[in-house]
């Protein structure tokens, strides 16, 4: 390859890398923020359905009754539930959240009376926010002490957490996390056939889903693509003068 061949090439690949350059964000997991319409999941059959899409739950009383899931479906969040024992709930959403569709399967040994919030930072006793969560806290606590059994969900709609993250996100790499009172800690959580991220645990606390996925930061492919440009812009440089 003659020297005027290998400044066209240096030049033609200079170019390429700078035009690719602006492309390659989103494949890094960086994405614009858009409006997206949230998903719902099916409605179990047989499930009690109380629709409830008029008002944002505030310290909502609820009375669970053995025998047959309830479907609680508020403006801005769904609550499924199911128990091995009647229940009473009192349960607050943030006017802020995004909608949301928890669910809640209980074996319990004894009835209880449980306070439920749902926000989108974690209660005013835990300084610290989840590193990479999607935005969503839940916290249980109970008027008694129970041997319990617990199946948390939360329903996934990819599209839509993503809009509100304004990335990408890798649904089999999110993951249930409890506060154990000094820092987040993560448990064994699945995608189950219904869509919802579940995991089990035998305590109540405040829990987080944190995204686990690690993209390689974009900041050191630019670095990348920035110094092989130098470098090939330098190359047409010197040829040039040598020619």
């Amino acid at each position: 390859m003659n020297r005027r061949s290998l400044i066209k090439t240096s030049m033609t690949l200079t170019l390429v890398v700078l035009l690719c350059l602006p492309l390659a964000s989103p494949a890094f997991g960086q994405m614009p923020a858009r409006s997206v319409s949230a998903k719902y999941p099916d409605v179990p059959h047989g499930a009690q359905n109380f629709n409830l899409t008029g008002i944002t739950p505030n310290r909502y009383m609820h009375s669970y009754t053995h025998g047959t899931p309830h479907l609680l479906r508020f403006q801005n969040m769904w609550m499924l539930m199911n128990c091995s024992r009647n229940m009473e709930l009192n349960i607050t959403a943030d006017p802020n959240l995004a909608m949301c569709c928890f669910s809640l399967n209980l074996r319990l040994n004894q009835s209880l009376r449980l306070r439920l919030h749902a926000d989108v930072d974690p209660p005013a006793n835990i300084q610290t926010r989840a590193r990479n969560s999607i935005g969503v806290y839940l916290t249980i606590e109970p008027n008694a002490t129970a041997t319990i059994d617990v199946t948390l969900g939360l329903f996934i709609d990819e599209e839509t957490i993503e809009a509100e993250l304004g990335k990408k996100i890798k649904p089999e790499l999110l993951s249930w996390a409890f506060w154990n009172g000094e820092e987040w800690e993560t448990v064994s959580s699945q995608i189950d056939s219904e869509g919802y991220l579940v995991a089990n645990t035998n305590h109540f606390s405040t829990w987080t889903v944190l995204d686990l996925f690690k993209p390689t930061p974009w900041t050191l492919y630019g670095v990348i693509i920035a110094v092989v440009a130098v470098a090939l812009i330098a190359l047409v440089f010197v040829l040039r003068r040598r020619t």
